[in-house]
């Protein structure tokens, strides 16, 4: 894949992002928050669903669906947890 930049109205206020992500990709919403793509980051360090799940419902609780995106980062938490680590019998 080429590099692709994106120019979103209203996201990005000091120039645009370069990524190697076509757009289609992009959780733009993101884009003006942090300095490289959380797409970006998941997919170079292959990240398992449920761990990048768990960080971006972490990462935008604030700016979305607060107590509901941490209580289903909990919940997916609990999953890796009896998955992972399962109690002995």
């Amino acid at each position: 894949m080429g590099n692709f930049t994106l120019i979103q109205k209203g996201f990005n206020t000091s120039g645009p992002t370069t990524t190697t992500l076509p757009p289609a990709y992009l959780m733009v919403h993101y884009n003006e928050k942090y300095k490289i793509q959380i797409i970006d980051f998941l997919l170079k360090n292959n990240i398992p669903y449920a761990e990048a799940a768990i960080m971006i419902y972490t990462l935008r609780h604030k700016d979305k669906n607060g107590l509901e995106d941490l209580l289903e980062a909990r919940n997916l938490i609990d999953i890796l947890i009896e998955k992972d680590y399962p109690t002995p019998s």
